[in-house]
């Protein structure tokens, strides 16, 4: 049985102390999280939890767009015009983006979002012991491949290309392998991309965890990102507000959306 959770594990302390921070910086800046309680923990990680009943095409969140990153804020960062003129597009850009706003620390405008965010867990982090127990061999080779592709993206484009050219923008002791794999498997599980103009992390939103059989959908309205219900679904105050992916391969949730295996004996 697959089930998704919200991110990795960090000490208690740190990520209570993160997430109302994150919180605070939320509301701050124009988000409408009244709808729900986050973070809700119990044995399976975080969760969230409806508020209040909230009917069918009424928003349960609500982000502003200037909150979202994206590969068009990269372009008009100080990295933009580098990054473009050596290719750097879409999944790989925004990773990038990533990176460099994780340099910045406490002065990025993203920093509370960037600080309370888990280390991203799929299989492609598994012993090959542990992939072997899935009795699925091409998909134990996909989780190798990806590993190998994600390196082979970094050197093409770092090591080879934005560190040796860019070394004031990209220094090495910075931007390593694992920041960007962190970034990349960030980006690949937690972007929203499909009904936006372009791949943007949404705060908040990327928390929630999945349930296929929810009935939501997503939207941009006045420049606010909104999670609401459709097709006579509803949130139901006191219960988890879930998202969901829609249909998907249980291979695509293991390699690139940190979902877990229980196995039920």
């Amino acid at each position: 049985m697959l089930h998704r959770t919200s991110g990795g594990t960090m000490p208690a302390d740190t990520a209570d102390g993160a997430a109302q921070e994150f919180l605070a910086w939320l509301n701050k800046n124009g988000a409408d999280t009244s709808r729900l309680r986050w973070p809700v923990t119990d044995g399976n990680g975080r969760k969230a939890v409806a508020t209040q009943d909230i009917q069918e095409n009424d928003y349960a969140l609500r982000v502003p767009e200037a909150l979202m990153m994206s590969p068009s804020k990269a372009l008009k960062s100080e990295i933009g015009e580098a990054c473009d003129r050596h290719g750097l597009r879409g999944d790989v850009l925004l990773a990038t983006f990533v990176v460099f706003e994780m340099r910045k620390g406490s002065k990025s405008f993203w920093a509370p979002y960037l600080q309370m965010l888990p280390p991203p867990e799929t299989c492609c982090d598994w012993s090959t012991d542990e992939l072997e127990r899935l009795h699925d061999p091409e998909l134990q080779e996909r989780a190798e491949s990806r590993e190998r592709w994600v390196r082979d993206l970094y050197d093409r484009y770092y090591t080879q290309t934005l560190i040796v050219r860019y070394p004031d923008l990209f220094p090495a002791s910075f931007f390593t392998y694992e920041r960007f794999r962190f970034a990349w498997f960030v980006v690949q599980s937690r972007a929203f991309g499909r009904k936006l103009r372009e791949t943007a992390l949404v705060p908040l939103a990327d928390c929630l965890n999945h349930s296929h059989s929810i009935q939501c959908s997503y939207r941009l309205v006045d420049g606010c990102f909104e999670l609401f219900p459709t097709r006579n679904g509803e949130y139901v105050q006191g219960l988890e507000l879930l998202n969901s992916y829609g249909p998907c391969p249980n291979s695509k949730l293991l390699l690139e959306d940190h979902f877990y295996i229980f196995v039920m004996v």
